[in-house]
């Protein structure tokens, strides 16, 4: 009673419905002039990217460093040629046997120029998640042309933007599953040899991160929408140009199963150990799918209900309009769903494409509605999906706050500061081979023997005569052990 009664107080009085009537009535007062900018295709594509460019100047605002895996990039990319990496990728696999290389080898174009300078390698992400928008923005365009629904769609998935730097592999495969989808959907529109250059982009795909190797089944599910809600497709035309993209996904297919059917042989403790448990897999679906529709926060009940919903628009329309988009979905879930140990929220960025998909073509299916004539309606709708089903208030007051206070990073100051002491031992002559560098208190927590261990130190160092060094934590003794490269 007493938090049903907090709610209510805090709802009706407190600071949350002032402020949201605050945001209504621009748009209500401006409804005429907004519906006529939202005309301009500049203004679209400027709509769009305010998201991730407002998330992007947090991450600059917010003094940003590199991550642990970030700092394997680092160490992979310093120590081996482009040529090499792609023979390591496609003969032994890299780290837990990943035959990618195409996202290292940007990787390495970008420390080859820029070094550690960590806001390279942020803005490359944010180009790539830009584009990406832009590309999920033209498929839905084609979809259904000139409606305010893709610009709202396009906007909200705009909000997922990630900033760990080795989600490169993320970005770089959604961008080539989406241009392997819009020339596909070329090729079903238009023939020529569109298939072709979708073939390219699935090869580039998978060789940037595996799980897009699941393409081609979406690329078949696709087609099933196109057949039923666009024209009827040619099957002879469409299965030969079907035909070269199904060899390579069945090729791949058996090296990625191999690969990923050996982690259910690692220890229990591993995070990419594998349990073929039904509740554990549920669960975990379920929770990917609330990291994109906040509203859920994994509540099977509401999971439930917004499947049904999908599930039932089709059978009312008696034809798959939006169950061909959910499959893929969920397809491209199953993988990451199958780990016991492991929940992180990029898995769901490729996944993220399909789900938006589906929920744009819902929104077009209330928006045909006598009711969304009447702006009032329209504002409110807007306000209600933005942020009662997806947070977007959320996400747009904490990054307004982040903006102003920054994170406080401990081993970031700790790690530079590292550098420049031993910067400073080799300008004065007492940087030698087997020689032993004392750690302070700050220097020797968990998060500091981490990047000890990464061996990317000497990257860190201004003089030259410092980065032909490695350096050796020593637990032991809490100090780092001094070695010739």
């Amino acid at each position: 009673m007493n938090s049903f009664i907090s709610k209510f107080c805090y709802y009706a009085f407190g600071l949350s419905f002032p402020l949201n009537l605050l945001y209504l009535v621009p748009p209500l007062i401006f409804y005429r002039q907004l519906v006529k900018l939202f005309k301009n295709n500049y203004f679209r594509i400027f709509f769009i990217l305010i998201p991730p460019t407002i998330i992007f100047i947090k991450l600059l605002r917010n003094d940003p460093f590199f991550l642990s895996d970030d700092f394997a990039h680092l160490n992979l990319v310093s120590n081996y040629s482009f040529l090499e990496i792609a023979k390591n990728a496609l003969t032994r696999g890299i780290w837990v046997g990943h035959r990618i290389f195409a996202a290292f080898w940007v990787f390495k174009g970008i420390f080859h120029i820029f070094g550690t300078r960590v806001e390279a390698y942020l803005f490359l992400n944010y180009l790539l998640h830009a584009l990406n928008l832009i590309i999920f923005y033209k498929i839905i365009e084609k979809i259904k042309k000139g409606t305010f629904i893709s610009v709202f769609i396009t906007f909200i998935l705009g909000t997922f933007y990630l900033t760990w730097i080795s989600n490169i592999h993320e970005l770089m495969g959604g961008t080539f599953v989406l241009l392997t989808l819009y020339f596909w959907f070329k090729f079903l529109l238009e023939g020529k040899k569109y298939n072709w250059v979708s073939t390219v982009f699935y090869l580039l795909a998978i060789f940037s991160k595996e799980i897009t190797f699941l393409a081609v089944p979406a690329l078949f599910l696709f087609s099933v929408f196109f057949h039923f809600n666009f024209k009827k497709l040619n099957l002879r035309k469409v299965t030969k140009g079907f035909s070269p993209l199904l060899v390579i996904f069945l090729f791949y297919s058996i090296f990625y199963a191999s690969t990923f059917l050996g982690y259910s042989r690692l220890p229990s403790d591993a995070g990419y150990k594998m349990a073929f448990s039904l509740g554990l897999f549920l669960k975990n679906l379920l929770i990917y799918t609330s990291m994109l529709v906040p509203v859920l926060k994994s509540i099977w009940g509401r999971g439930i209900i917004l499947l049904l919903v999908f599930l039932g628009f089709d059978l009312v329309k008696r034809k798959p309009l939006t169950t061909p988009f959910i499959l893929s979905y969920f397809l491209f879930l199953i993988p990451p769903s199958l780990f016991a140990n492991r929940i992180s929220n990029y898995y769901t960025y490729i996944p993220s494409f399909f789900l938006f998909f589906a929920l744009a073509l819902i929104f077009w299916e209330f928006s045909k509605l006598k009711v969304f004539s009447n702006k009032l309606v329209v504002v409110l709708s807007i306000f209600i999906v933005a942020l009662g089903i997806f947070g977007a208030g959320k996400l747009f007051m904490d990054n307004c706050f982040l903006i102003q206070f920054p994170w406080k990073k401990e081993y970031k100051g700790a790690f530079l500061s590292l550098a420049k002491r031993i910067d400073q031992m080799t300008l004065d002559g007492k940087l030698i081979a087997g020689s032993e560098i004392r750690l302070s208190e700050r220097e020797i927590t968990s998060d500091m023997e981490e990047l000890y261990d990464t061996g990317t130190l000497h990257l860190f160092m201004k003089e030259k005569q410092a980065q032909n060094f490695r350096f050796i934590y020593n637990k032991e003794r809490n100090s780092l052990i001094v070695d010739a490269k």
